[in-house]
């Protein structure tokens, strides 16, 4: 496989019956932050969020998308992200400027009070199934991976490692992420000494390395995450690379304005000689004249 900034895989480890996504997804995260204008401090919430959704789409089947979000008590409000089968995805973080409100300081960024999760799954625009927990975790990673391991019934956990650079027009330097999910079959003791070093230094450097394919990336964190014992057999399975790419279009937009009441169209296009409307996903500004709405 080609090296490229951005990849997904997933995999098998047969022996140990635990399955594995892993994504190296910097276009997303500096699509995502720089659509937004976020600021630090709410850039690393989101792009965390949106790197960890990435890896969600190896769970979904063609015409299938998942809608995540995560709402808290703190400053920034919550984030939604939306992930496609062929790993687009598209997000929001509701207050992208934190620091306007309050410092860097999480407890006020993400609250005290615990996240709240809502996992949505759809198929071509029809609701298969939904939930919703909350927990003590305020990172949008473990907050994820432990509606999986209690809504869905499947022990999972999520780690996600960041770098970032003082560019404005490419902040997020290196972003990685890694879920691994216990089977029916998996040993658990096994799987939590897995789970307790999924953390460790170690394993954000090889998230981290996008120099390396990811088979090469996968099978040094297995190393980690295994060592002293050796890395069984993988079955890795590549699949698209992840990207943010938004649903939106024009002719989307003019028929959101045009569920407005004639009246209060009417009422637009006297006070403006254009109506814009902006897409909530990617900030894209789209503008009408009286004659293309009111037809």
């Amino acid at each position: 496989m080609a090296l490229v900034d951005n990849d997904l895989i997933r995999g098998w480890i047969k022996s140990l019956d635990i399955r594995f996504a892993l994504s190296a997804c910097p276009q997303l995260c500096n699509v995502g932050v720089i659509r937004h204008d976020a600021d630090p401090a709410a850039g690393a919430v989101f792009a965390e969020a949106l790197a960890a959704a990435s890896l969600t789409a190896v769970l979904l089947d063609p015409g299938e998308k998942f809608s995540i979000r995560w709402n808290y008590d703190g400053s920034v409000g919550g984030m939604l992200a939306e992930v496609n089968a062929d790993a687009s995805v598209r997000g929001l973080v509701r207050n992208p400027h934190v620091l306007a409100d309050t410092d860097a300081d999480f407890d006020r960024i993400l609250g005290t009070a615990g996240t709240t999760v809502a996992v949505t799954r759809s198929e071509n625009g029809k609701i298969r199934n939904s939930g919703e927990t909350k927990c003590a975790f305020l990172d949008p990673a473990s907050a994820l991976a432990y509606f999986f391991s209690t809504s869905d019934q499947v022990e999972t956990e999520i780690a996600v490692a960041l770098d970032w650079a003082p560019d404005p027009t490419e902040p997020v330097k290196n972003a990685g992420a890694l879920m691994l999910q216990a089977m029916p079959d998996c040993d658990l003791v096994k799987f939590e000494a897995l789970r307790s070093r999924i953390e460790s230094e170690e394993v954000h450097y090889w998230l981290k390395r996008n120099d390396l394919t990811p088979e090469e990336r996968i099978r040094r964190i297995f190393d980690a995450l295994l060592d002293p014992v050796p890395v069984p057999e993988l079955s890795i399975h590549p699949m698209p690379a992840p990207e943010f790419r938004c649903s939106c279009s024009r002719e989307r937009m003019k028929q959101a304005l045009q569920v407005l009441e004639r009246e209060d169209l009417e009422k637009l296009f006297t006070e403006r000689p254009q109506a814009t409307v902006t897409c909530q996903f990617c900030n894209t500004p789209y503008s009408f004249s009286r004659g293309e709405v009111l037809q």
